[in-house]
Parts: structure tokens; C-alpha cells; sequence
């Protein structure tokens, strides 16, 4: 009887821990098709690291059958360097077991071949610290490496490295136990309708009848996905808002994209698809955990610019909190939203219809127009809004496409502008990108008020600002 693969894991922000539990997903759904003894394990079991002994590894790791490469228990380890060099918590206390001098001469890992994925940030000098000494520390009490460590850098892109080696530790294992087979299923083969059509018909080359077309429901379907728990809360709020009587709402965690048909098998004659995408940026620019699946995919390289094209229409709502940024060195306040932002720019380059312009806030600030945003998206009419040019170099070329360009969206606090106080409609600059012109003789004097520059914002009469123009 085969045994078990080991898929263990430390995870500080959830990169490391959904690669292990999508590869263990992947390798239970291939051990249900195929007979248990044609492959080199008969269950899979991941886990923590620091949950081994829980797990039953150590009783498995110690357990001498017959010698050979045959009869070891695969073990495959992806874990994440924090900080500078650091464990991620739940890694810690294997860490030190494998650091310990009594640990070494019991060879505990004697009976082990594994393979090992190390994650990091390239910004760091200890780069992938903590995956390399598991690395050594399991060669050193016995353990048989299937395939050298792999090292990840989150600072160029995980998924340049963690795709390919997903697809092929599995080989690793199986030639290292001298077996061909691999956990990765065959998509079977495109199915040639018409000569299908044409082998039933005995060659005959009659076009058949066009099958009635279903019939059209009445009510629009949409789905929300959220990634963090607020991004779940808000995902709620606006489909209570939601006339239900024209539109069902279908609210899906973000890490189940694959279940509403954004994965893989998204292609051809798939009706098109409208999805509301809510996500969470947590510490050092990472997503929510359960959003880090789907933005994962979304970021793979391999995908054609064509992937959802007139399949997906799309509006992402960032969220963050720039408290958790302003203290690292390498990161501002701007960047509280970088996962929002990275999911709405690949949706748009992969071919994806834009029907809702992105819109973020910042938790730091209390969610700044968040209720007005939601109240919005709850009656799903699409803006449709084109990207407005960055510059502009000829004043004819301004003119030209000012009066092709749709209006801007409606400030986030007030109606119309005459209604916003001066610092209001700064504030509100973040939201429409775009600085409204001034003319010299609207700016309120310095010299002769008793203001100071920030009474000033709130003292500026508002009707001598109704006629602001966005500059192009």
C-alpha cells in the first residue's frame, strides 16, 4: 500500500498555504480516478508545519519498511520567509526541531523523499531564508531530495515560478520512485461537432436544424466576488440593496472563482458573464487570502490578451488601509490598494469588458464615499467608461476628444460641485484623477484675509466654483 504524501506548509500572508492546498486539491481529485497502487501515494494529508506531529508524520517518517525508493513517504514543504530571514509563525517550531543536535542523529527524515518550494521577497537580503534551511535541514537528518529547492520572489511575480513547478515536482516524485504517472489530469480532446454530425449521417453533408433557443429569463444574474471579511460585509450590503425583482445576485468567495466558470474552462460559447470583484490589499501589498487564488491566475503570463474577451464584464471596488503601509520603507500610503489595482488592470488586459469604473478607499479614512459607491453598484448599470489619455500635447487634440469623452461620475459627497466646500472638492480629486482649472480671479486673496490657507479651504464661496472646468 502506497503512503501518504505530506503536503505541509508555512504561510504568513496566505501565498504559501493556498499553493499547498490547491496542489493537494488537484492531487486528491487525480487519486479518486485512478487505482491507489499505480501511483506513489495512497492519500494526501496537508497540514501546518507545525501541525506535523498531528498529522501523523512523525509515526510515518519513522515507520522502517522495506528499503527503496519505492516504499519512502513523499513530503512536499512550501513555506514563505517574513522579514528579514524569519519563520512564518505557524512555521516556527519546525523550524527549530530541524535545528536541534539531537535531532540530526535520530535521522528522522531517513524514510523521507520530499521536494521543497521557498517563497520570498528578493528586497530582503535573507531572500528565501527560512525555505532553504528546511531545505538543508531535512537533507541533513535523511531525507532524499526529489528536486533542488525552488525559490520564489514576490518582488517579480510568483507565478513565473510557482506555475512550472507545480506542474512538474509531481514527475520529480514518480521518476524518483521509478513510476510515469503524474498528478496533473488530461483536459480531454476537443470534440469536432461537424464531422461528428457527419459520421452519424453517413457523410451526408445536410446542415441539421438549429436546436430551439432557450428561453431568455427576465432577470439579469450577477455575481459578486469578495476576497477579506469587509470585502464580504460590503459584498452583502449591496445585494441587499438590490432590486431582486430584475436581478439575482449570487455573492461567491473569491478563492471559488473557478466554480462561476472564470478558470480554466472559460471559452468559447460561454454566455457572457457579469462579475463585481471586491478585494482586500493586506499588509506588505498582498491580497486577502481568499483572494489571492484568483488574482494569482489572473496574473499568469501565459494567458492570451484574449482570455475574456466577450465573456467578462467586470468592476472592481479596492479595498485597504494605508495604516498598515506607512510604517515599511518600501511602501506608501498609495500602495494600500495595489491588489485592487493589479485585478482591475489585468481584468482590462486580458480582454475583459469594463461596465463599472474602479473605485477604491482606504480604510484609514474611514471608507470615504464607500456608501455612496455601494448604493451605485447596487442598481448595476454599467458606466462603460473608456481610460482618459494621461497627457495631453496639442490644445486641438484636447478639443477634438473633450467632446467625445463621456462625463465624469458624480462627486462621492455632494450632488453637484456648486453644493462642496472647498475641501471637499479636493478631496474628491482622488476619485475623478483629473485637476479642475482655476482662473486667477477665483482664488481668494492672502493678503488681505484674516484666514489661514486651510480656513480658506472651507471659506471660498462655492458659487464662484460652479463653472470649473476638468482641464483635459
Amino acid at each position: 500500500m502506497p503512503r501518504p504524501l505530506h503536503i505541509l506548509y508555512g504561510s504568513a500572508t496566505g501565498n504559501s498555504e493556498h499553493i499547498a492546498k490547491d496542489l493537494a486539491s488537484t492531487c486528491e481529485k487525480f487519486l479518486a480516478s485512478k487505482p491507489s497502487d499505480s501511483l506513489f501515494y495512497g492519500s494526501v494529508v496537508c497540514r501546518q508545519l507545525d501541525e506535523w506531529k498531528k498529522a501523523g508524520c512523525v509515526e510515518e517518517w519513522e515507520d522502517d519498511r522495506e528499503e527503496g525508493a519505492k516504499h519512502k513517504t513523499p513530503v512536499i514543504i512550501v513555506c514563505s520567509t517574513t522579514g528579514n530571514g524569519d519563520s512564518p509563525e505557524n512555521a516556527g517550531r519546525f523550524t527549530r526541531f530541524l535545528k536541534r543536535k539531537s535531532t540530526k542523529t535520530t535521522l528522522p527524515f531517513r524514510n523521507v523523499c520530499y521536494g521543497v518550494l521557498a517563497l520570498g521577497d528578493s528586497n530582503y537580503d535573507r531572500f528565501c531564508y527560512c525555505g532553504q534551511e528546511i531545505d538543508k535541514g531535512i537533507a541533513n537528518c535523511g531525507g532524499m531530495r526529489v528536486r533542488n529547492v525552488v525559490l520564489a520572489d514576490e518582488a517579480t511575480g510568483l507565478e513565473d515560478v510557482v506555475e512550472p513547478w507545480v506542474a512538474e515536482i509531481m514527475n520529480c516524485f514518480g521518476s524518483h520512485m521509478g513510476l510515469e504517472e503524474n498528478v496533473v489530469a488530461v483536459k480531454p480532446p476537443k470534440v469536432d461537432k461537424k464531422s461528428q454530425m457527419e459520421a452519424i449521417l453517413g457523410g451526408a453533408r445536410s446542415v441539421p436544424t438549429a436546436p430551439t433557443p432557450p428561453p431568455v429569463s427576465e432577470k439579469r444574474a450577477v455575481t459578486i466576488l469578495y476576497g477579506g471579511e469587509t470585502a464580504y460585509d460590503i459584498a452583502r450590503s449591496v445585494k441587499d440593496k438590490t432590486d431582486k425583482s430584475t436581478i439575482v445576485v449570487d455573492v461567491v468567495n473569491m478563492k471559488d472563482f473557478k466554480a462561476v466558470g472564470l478558470g480554466e474552462e472559460v471559452g468559447e460559447g460561454d454566455e457572457m458573464k457579469r462579475v463585481l470583484c471586491i478585494l482586500e490589499t493586506v499588509e506588505n501589498e498582498a491580497a486577502a487570502e481568499d483572494g489571492g487564488p484568483f488574482l494569482r491566475y489572473l496574473k499568469r503570463k501565459s494567458h492570451p490578451t484574449t482570455l475574456l474577451a466577450n465573456k467578462v464584464e467586470f468592476g472592481v471596488l479596492g479595498l485597504g488601509n494605508s495604516n498598515l503601509l506607512l510604517d515599511r520603507q518600501k511602501t506608501t500610503a498609495k500602495d494600500c490598494n495595489k491588489a485592487g489595482q493589479t485585478m482591475d488592470k489585468r481584468l482590462e488586459e486580458l480582454g475583459g469588458r469594463r461596465w463599472k469604473t474602479y473605485f477604491e478607499t482606504d480604510e484609514r479614512t474611514e471608507f470615504v464615499g464607500l456608501d455612496q459607491w455601494i448604493a451605485e453598484a447596487a442598481k448595476f448599470e454599467g458606466e462603460n467608461l473608456p481610460s482618459l489619455p494621461t497627457t495631453v500635447t496639442a490644445t486641438a487634440t484636447a478639443t477634438a476628444t473633450a467632446s467625445a469623452r463621456p462625463p465624469l461620475p458624480p462627486p462621492l459627497h455632494k450632488t453637484t460641485r456648486s453644493e462642496m466646500t472647498g475641501l471637499e472638492i479636493l478631496t474628491s480629486l482622488s476619485f475623478t484623477k483629473i485637476l479642475p482649472r482655476i482662473s486667477e480671479a477665483e482664488m481668494p486673496s492672502m493678503i488681505t484675509s484674516s484666514h489661514s490657507s486651510c480656513q480658506l479651504l472651507g471659506v471660498v464661496d462655492a458659487k464662484k466654483v460652479k463653472s470649473l472646468a476638468c482641464s483635459p
